[in-house]
Order: C-alpha cells, then structure tokens, then sequence
C-alpha cells in the first residue's frame, strides 16, 4: 500500500485511495505517509500542513494517537479543529486558539468543523489532504470543502468499504485512482486477520406481544 502511494508520488498524480480492511492498520499507514511527505517537503510552513480529515471525535482521537506514536510528530505539532473527547488530548485543545489549530504542522479536523472556516483558508493551505473513510461523507457537506483546496499536491483517500448505497460515487473525486486494495477474504487468507468467530443463540422472544 505503502509502495503504492510512492508510485503516485512518482508518476506525478494528485489523488489516490487505498482500500484496506478494518484492523489492517490503515491509520499507522496514514502517519507513515505523513512522516514521508513532510520529510521530503520544502521546509516553508505553507507546503508542509497536512490535513487529516474525518467525521467522527473517536476516530480523529485515535488517529492522533496513532500519529503521535508512529511519526516524529509531537502534540505540540498537531492543531486539534473538533471536540476532543480524550483526555489526554483536551487540554491541548483548549490552550490552541483558531489561527494555531489552522497552522500548524498536522491538522486534524471533522468535517463539520472545518466547513465552518474553510473559506477563509487559502487553496494551497494544505499540501498534503487525507481523507479517512470517505465513502462516508456526503457531497453537500465535504465536497466543497474538499474541492475549495485545489491547489493542495495530493488528496489521499482511506476506507475498508469505498462504495455507497447511493447514486454518489466518491471515487470520482480521487481521479478514480485505486492505490491499492485488499479485501477481507484476501487479508483472512494470507493471515493478516483471523477467522470471524461466532454464536448463534435462539431467541423465543414472542414479538408480536411487545408490537
């Protein structure tokens, strides 16, 4: 997957996603290819910021902590735009005002925070935009905010599931550009996940005396 984004770099693309099932570490892949890319990114500020960008508080908490322990990033590097629900991380997030969360090294926010001031950030504020499980968002709420950044260098999309039950299709978006993917029955397979392991209990429940 890695090797794969590499290749994109390479080729000069400017979009890709990487489909990876749950448990397959898709957000440590993430924080490598974050180190990677400030490492190899001019030292001014306003070519270096990343934005890691999803729609749930659980989600980036986890993702920061991923960062953290993955990357020579450190807390004092990463601008927190959502409510923290970690407590590890809260009280970063409240010493940072508006304008430090926005430029700081790494970014991570929810969508529905940065739509609120997006407009405001010029198009090449971000250089490098990683969208986890994208295939959840709905075009009226991040597309724009995605698109208002057109002069980033990569857009990234991450997800275990990259389709929707809709008409919309996400993969528009990434160039149609499939870095790489893996299923769950390849990854159980090959031994990076195990056999699903379950139960299955009768249930007499009389459901037409609770209705």
């Amino acid at each position: 997957a890695l090797h794969g984004w590499v290749q994109s770099i390479y080729n000069k693309e400017n979009a890709g996603v990487i489909v990876l099932p749950t448990g397959m570490g898709k957000t440590v892949l993430a924080a490598n290819i974050g180190n990677i890319w400030y490492d190899c990114q001019p030292s001014t500020s306003n070519t270096c910021r990343i934005l890691f960008l999803a729609h749930q508080k659980e989600l980036l908490d986890q993702s920061v902590i991923e960062f953290l322990k993955h990357t020579r990033f450190s807390l004092k590097d990463c601008g927190l735009l959502y409510d923290t629900a970690d407590d590890r991380l809260q009280n970063h997030a409240q010493t940072q005002d508006l304008s430090e969360k926005l430029n700081s090294k790494i970014v991570f926010a929810s969508v529905q925070s940065l739509a609120k001031v997006y407009s405001s950030l010029a198009h090449n504020h971000f250089s490098l935009l990683i969208v986890d499980e994208f295939h959840r968002y709905k075009a009226s709420t991040w597309l724009p905010v995605i698109q208002h950044f057109t002069k980033s260098n990569y857009l990234l999309g991450l997800s275990a599931t990259p389709f929707r039950g809709d008409d919309l299709n996400p993969m528009e978006v990434f160039d149609k550009n499939y870095l790489y993917r893996m299923d769950l029955n390849t990854a159980i397979w090959q031994g990076y996940l195990t056999w699903p392991d379950w139960e299955i209990f009768p249930d007499k429940t009389n459901y037409n005396e609770i209705l």
